[in-house]
């Protein structure tokens, strides 16, 4: 990388909001947490700082926006320095009202004035966008929101806030962010990679070994299925499955992810960022995904499923709805915090029916999260499904099956989990004495173990019971991780999912350190996945102790 004329910061805040962040790891990276480290050591100042830019962008800034900026932002806490440079000229003057600003004066070249700077992240609101007529230029007035979010500006006074209880924003990667004040290009999870954070309190290495291999074993599920997804058995008879490869259906690299992965993140994303199960939440999460590719491995939404997709607008337009009769802007709507109206709203919208296998692709992070207490971990694990699937064979898939991936946090041995005794010993305890309904029931009892795989009936289908009597049939005839997600895939059909059904508890099984290296060192993304999955095991932990 050369200098030229180019300025160095000027160099980094392009790197910075550039889409591709492959020069920010490989030449920027240590710069930053060098830099990083440093600012940190300065206190925060607060109070109003101002900025000039060249060129009018109110057209980017319309009132009550919401935005990020992900350049080191320079300020000056006094006006009159740089309102000289603005006469004559079409410019803009930005007022910030900042909560975190870091006074550099001691350091800057800029010996007559103070100057503030914003650390990459720094989330402002929009306030007001006006026009100076003395100085004919535009002004741009606006706040930085930190762990506290804004009062909604509506004559119900309702306080639409994140607390300090919710702490997402110590963990900046959780949220969806765009590099435009567009929002049109969403930061995907690898370019969030410069801006983790881990854990600093202990966590014990045994769950994290179960915890990795069961997230990271659904992704390798889902990444190896999904260049054959819709092939048929006939095709993959003839063509099998025996490494990781990219192209085919969705034209992905090797090691990207499609739905269920993406789903998957988004539901541990919420876990973690809430520190609890809150419903409503995951459903704005795969909103943004949906609708912005947030936690897409491409940067899109893609491979959406039908039920899924209808549930979402469902949820799109009850929140338009609530916000009309409770006095929330629709800007506002997504951070809803307030308890009492977080009773009130209906966050179960499943068409009528739904018992795809949409519903159990994405349910890992729940059972891990609350596997020290079963009885929860169940309950959830069903709620989890009911609010984008409401039948209860999809439901009960969901309990079943989070039960079993609790069994094994707990060191159930193969042949306990997969008997019939499991599921009617677990019955008054883990299930809360609420039996299975009768399809789930039978796999519950041993309908999966089939000699002769799909010979016999056993198929690799969009519909949820086939689904998971696909993926513990893969689990029971296999002894590797590797063989049994290849024998899933194999199946053909919906590979991908039944391919990440079956990971999400052999990886847990077997642990992460019996998963394929090679497969692991290809996934998309590996390090946020790996620092998220620390995370679930910590607030898991954290959540557990505290109640």
């Amino acid at each position: 990388m050369q200098l030229n004329d180019r300025s160095f910061s000027r160099m980094l805040n392009q790197a910075l909001r550039y889409e591709d962040q492959t020069e920010v790891k490989n030449y920027w990276f240590n710069y930053l947490e060098l830099i990083w480290s440093a600012l940190k050591q300065l206190p925060s100042v607060k109070g109003n700082v101002y900025q000039v830019v060249n060129g009018r962008i109110k057209e980017n800034y319309p009132k009550k926006k919401i935005i990020t900026w992900w350049g080191i932002t320079s300020c000056t806490q006094v006006p009159d320095n740089i309102l000289s440079e603005m006469l004559g000229k079409k410019s803009t003057l930005l007022k910030i009202k900042i909560l975190n600003g870091k006074n550099i004066s001691e350091y800057s070249c800029k010996s007559n004035e103070t100057e503030i700077v914003l650390l990459p992240g720094t989330r402002l609101r929009v306030n007001n966008v006006s026009y100076n007529t003395n100085l004919c230029i535009d002004e741009i007035d606006l706040e930085e929101i930190s762990d506290e979010m804004f009062q909604s500006d509506t004559n119900s006074n309702h306080t639409t806030k994140r607390t300090s209880k919710d702490g997402s924003f110590d963990k900046i990667w959780l949220e969806c962010r765009f590099k435009d004040p567009e929002g049109t290009t969403i930061i995907k999870p690898n370019e969030c990679e410069p801006y983790l954070t881990e854990p600093s309190g202990s966590i014990d290495r045994h769950i994290l070994n179960r915890i990795m291999g069961s997230i990271f074993g659904l992704i390798l599920g889902d990444a190896l299925g999904a260049h054959v997804e819709f092939r048929p058995h006939t095709y993959l008879l003839a063509n099998p499955v025996t490494d990781l490869r990219g192209g085919g259906t969705w034209g992905l690299e090797k090691g990207q992810f499609t739905d269920d992965g993406s789903m998957t993140l988004c539901l541990a994303n919420s876990l973690v960022a809430r520190r609890r199960f809150l419903p409503y939440d995951q459903l704005v999460r795969y909103k943004w995904w949906f609708r912005h590719g947030y936690m897409s491995s491409t940067g899109t939404c893609f491979d959406i499923g039908e039920s899924t997709k209808k549930a979402l607008c469902e949820f799109e337009n009850r929140q338009t709805v609530f916000a009309q009769k409770y006095g929330i802007s629709l800007e506002e709507i997504d951070f809803l915090s307030d308890e009492q109206l977080l009773k009130k709203f209906n966050v179960f919208c499943s068409p009528d029916g739904a018992a795809g296998n949409g519903v159990l692709m994405r349910l890992a992070p729940v059972p891990l999260f609350f596997c020290r207490n079963p009885e929860i971990a169940v309950k959830l694990s069903g709620v989890s499904g009911q609010i984008t699937h409401g039948d209860m064979k999809a439901i009960d898939a969901c309990r079943y099956y989070g039960a079993l991936i609790v069994a094994i946090m707990h060191n159930t041995d193969k042949d306990q989990l997969l008997s019939e005794d499991f599921y009617l010993s677990k019955m008054k305890t883990w299930f809360n004495n609420k039996p299975l309904v009768s399809e789930i029931e039978n796999v519950a009892k041993g309908s999966f173990k089939k000699d002769k795989g799909y010979d016999d009936g056993i198929r690799g289908k969009g519909y949820v019971v086939n689904s998971l009597e696909a993926a513990l049939w893969a689990f029971w005839s296999t002894h590797s991780f590797k063989e049994g997600v290849l024998a899933a895939v194999n199946l053909g059909d919906d590979t991908d999912t039944t391919a990440a059904i079956y990971g999400q508890l052999a990886g847990a099984y077997y642990g992460y350190d019996k998963l394929p290296q090679e497969w692991i060192n290809s996934v998309y993304s590996k390090r946020y996945i790996e620092c998220l999955c620390k995370w679930i095991a910590y607030e898991g932990n954290q959540s557990y102790s505290k109640n």
